[in-house]
């Protein structure tokens, strides 16, 4: 259950690093259409990232001799990561939440004082995670596994960007 809760919790992080990596790059008016896009290339390289990560997950667990161990020691390594990313997950949700509102000054506001500092903060939750599992289920293989993942996790704001600014039209 606790693969499942990081899983979908990856994918609220793809789909957000679409958003973030989209934030600020359109001048335009209703920007509805230009930020789906956004985030759904986001979903698309965390879905490509995720799926490499249970390709490797498996490849692990098949080539193990301690397989039911491993996979224990994956739930526990799991658990351990949720306590840190479940709470920022909130809270980010939270602050979209408020963006609901439609007040451009409530939506500043969240911005600058919500989104700012928990995007700046992101690498340091990503490892707090790692820390977190690696304290409750300290097994190497899944310790490398994991740290792969979320060093992949934090490069997708940076592949949706280079895509976005791939899409833009150019004026010459």
């Amino acid at each position: 259950m606790s693969l499942l809760a990081v899983y979908g919790l990856a994918c609220l992080d793809a789909l957000l690093a679409g958003y973030r990596a989209a934030e600020g790059r359109s001048a335009l008016l209703d920007r509805r259409r230009f930020y789906l896009g956004a985030v759904l290339r986001g979903l698309a390289w965390g879905q490509g990232v995720l799926v490499l990560a249970a390709l490797a997950s498996a490849a692990a667990v098949l080539a193990a001799d301690d397989r039911a161990e491993l996979l224990g020691a994956a739930d526990a390594f799991c658990r351990g990561a949720l306590l840190v990313y479940l709470p920022y997950a909130i809270a980010i949700v939270g602050a979209f939440a408020f963006r609901a509102i439609p007040s451009v000054d409530i939506r500043s506001i969240t911005s600058v004082i919500v989104f700012g500092p928990l995007t700046f903060a992101r690498p340091a939750v990503a490892l707090g995670g790692l820390i977190a599992g690696a304290l409750a289920s300290p097994e190497p293989r899944i310790l490398a596994l994991a740290t792969a993942l979320v060093c992949a996790m934090l490069a997708v704001e940076l592949l949706v960007g280079r895509d976005l600014e791939r899409a833009r039209p150019r004026p010459w």
